[in-house]
């Protein structure tokens, strides 16, 4: 509800399914002065257990599913996220363990944060070589966590903008085939 100084109005229409028993009132800096306002603020998603769950193969899932994400774009165009907002939302309302592989981050661990512009150049033998070890071991990384038990999301983030370093990271996938990881 809103007040003015001698009549009280009726506040805006709430969404479907809201009530005003689930709105929070919030008190203004003058006394007896309280104004309400709507707050979507859901709850994380828990997976029901027990005789009354949904089992996992009725929704098209086991409970082994691994999914690996693989980012392709251009730099700054939102791989890192996109990742970032997929990885939060799966572990906050599904509570499904998910994680991040950012390439850059472990090009920089093994070359430094600062390289001249000729290291990222496809003509540059050692800085294609270079970056093609940070791939893999993040790519390392990414295969011994998804192998670990349960259900588990894994984002690689990186460019990938060839289609050899894409087929590289199939492949590399694909001979884990048999641990039941999809690609996406």
């Amino acid at each position: 509800y809103t007040t003015t100084t001698a009549t009280m109005t009726a506040a805006p229409a709430l969404p479907n399914g809201v009530s005003y028993d689930s709105v929070t009132s919030t008190h203004h800096s003058e006394p007896n002065h309280a104004y309400h306002r709507y707050v979507d603020n859901p709850l994380p998603h828990v997976l029901p257990e027990g005789e009354n769950a949904t089992p996992l193969e009725v929704i098209g899932s086991t409970a082994s599913d691994k999914l690996v994400i693989i980012m392709v774009g251009l730099p700054a165009t939102g791989k890192t996220h996109i990742a970032k907002r997929i990885c939060r939302f799966l572990s906050f309302f599904h509570d499904i363990p998910s994680q991040i592989f950012n390439v850059g981050d472990y090009r920089r661990q093994l070359c430094g944060a600062q390289m001249p512009a000729d290291f990222y150049s496809p003509d540059n033998p050692e800085g294609v070589a270079a970056r093609k070890i940070a791939c893999d071991a993040a790519l390392a990384d990414l295969v011994d966590y998804i192998c670990q038990d349960g259900v588990r999301v894994a984002a690689l983030d990186a460019t990938n903008s060839t289609f050899e370093r894409r087929q590289h990271i199939l492949q590399t996938l694909n001979d884990k085939q048999g641990r039941g990881i999809k690609k996406m």
